[in-house]
């Protein structure tokens, strides 16, 4: 059975099965369990983790501006991504906070020093994603209808984090891929902590 369980881990970790083929687009994520069932049955060895390491840095998003908040990682390379030279990044190419995640922690199980991360971006761009709602925003009684169901869903969402910059997606998922890698890089105090509890303890209260 470790022999088989060990053929498909590596398996994912070089070419997807052909019922895979969706998950194309953020083959990091089949990587992430691929690498980590390997190193759960210690045997990283059978695989060539400085290739592995090397594709996924070939999906950091890296930008020479200091006020992008695009930068992370992409969840395959199916996108073309930054000019190499100038780091110029495509209009529509954007991280996704669990594709960072998954990188973070496939880098780590493979033995990399993390020395060639893009830190600065990928914290200011994580801490982009998360909701921040302030109450004196609007004048209460001065706002049409439309903008009070904008604030209402912030001050719900205040503390949550979105799954990156051109996905609307927004839940608890994000919350643990962003914190978590906030965690890893120990940039949890670029992000208002106080609020992402206040909405994890709203999201028990619903159950």
């Amino acid at each position: 059975m470790d022999n088989l369980l060990n053929k498909y881990f590596r398996r994912i970790t070089e070419i997807l099965p052909e019922n895979f083929q969706a998950f194309d687009t953020f083959r990091v994520l089949i990587l992430f369990f691929g690498v980590n069932g390997l190193d759960i049955m210690d045997a990283l060895e059978t695989v060539d983790k400085q290739v592995l390491i090397d594709w996924v840095y070939s999906n950091q998003i890296i930008s020479s501006s200091q006020s992008d908040d695009r930068c992370g990682f992409r969840g395959s390379n199916c996108i073309s991504g930054a000019d190499s030279l100038t780091h110029t990044i495509l209009p529509y190419d954007g991280s996704h906070s669990t594709a960072v995640y998954t990188s973070l922690c496939c880098l780590l199980a493979l033995g990399d020093d993390l020395s060639r991360l893009n830190r600065p971006g990928i914290i200011r761009s994580l801490a982009a994603l998360q909701i921040r709602y302030t109450a004196s925003s609007s004048t209460p009684g001065r706002i049409g209808i439309e903008e009070s169901d904008k604030l209402n869903a912030e001050s719900v969402y205040s503390g949550c984090f979105r799954a990156g910059n051109f996905c609307g997606e927004l839940d608890a998922r994000f919350v643990f891929s962003s914190i978590a890698s906030l965690y890893i890089l120990d940039a949890l105090k670029e992000i208002d902590t106080n609020s992402t509890i206040a909405f994890i303890t709203r999201c028990l209260k619903i159950f």
